[in-house]
């Protein structure tokens, strides 16, 4: 077999003497041809100030309280007490779409506010928040949606926290109703789901 000399990019070539099956030839840096290897699942390729990879078409995350979490302390008009619900580790930047929401309840019969956000502890910036009036009544909770888009730039942890006016209430897992109602339900009641939009 006679001998094919590799072309350079100066004369209209690649430089390169082979491309695995699958692979795309892209310029890696100024008048340099390399080689992408390829990949499995939905991807497609992006470029990272002109550094081109595979990246997913769509990530996501979720995460939900599976045991309630005490408000032990009670937040007053000086003084606010977050308490963590769930939290999602390690959301890598991009921009999201939050479907979030948190269930506060008590069981003492006193006049008491809710409150709700979606927080990123990592940049401390807070995406979506909420509140709920109680009236004095016994075994009563509020939900708090916490739907959001934002934008990361930053590898971070997002949290859903709750607050309340009155300690001692539960920041829950399950519907506060009867035992059977609530395990028929699951630990539905305060989570937060981020889907990866760009």
């Amino acid at each position: 077999m006679a001998y094919i000399p590799v072309v350079t990019i100066a004369k209209g070539g690649t430089s390169l003497t082979a491309v695995a099956t699958g692979g795309l030839v892209v310029a890696g840096a100024n008048n340099v041809m390399s080689a992408v290897a390829s990949t499995t699942n939905y991807t497609v390729l992006q470029n990272n100030s002109g550094t081109i990879t595979w990246a997913a078409i769509m990530t996501s995350y979720s995460a939900a309280v599976t045991a309630n979490v005490t408000i032990t302390a009670a937040t007053t008009t000086s003084a606010a007490t977050w308490y963590t619900g769930a939290t999602i580790s390690s959301v890598i930047a991009g921009t999201y779409m939050a479907v979030a929401q948190i269930t506060i309840g008590k069981n003492t019969a006193a006049v008491t506010t809710y409150y709700g956000r979606l927080f990123n502890t990592t940049m401390s910036a807070s995406y979506s928040s909420g509140q709920q009036h109680s009236p004095a009544v016994a075994y009563n909770a509020s939900t708090i949606p916490l739907n959001a888009i934002f934008t990361i730039t930053a590898t971070s942890s997002i949290v859903i926290q709750g607050a309340c006016t009155t300690a001692s209430a539960l920041i829950l897992a399950r519907i506060y109703t009867s035992s059977a109602a609530g395990t028929a339900a699951g630990n539905t009641a305060s989570h937060v789901e981020l889907v990866r939009i760009q």
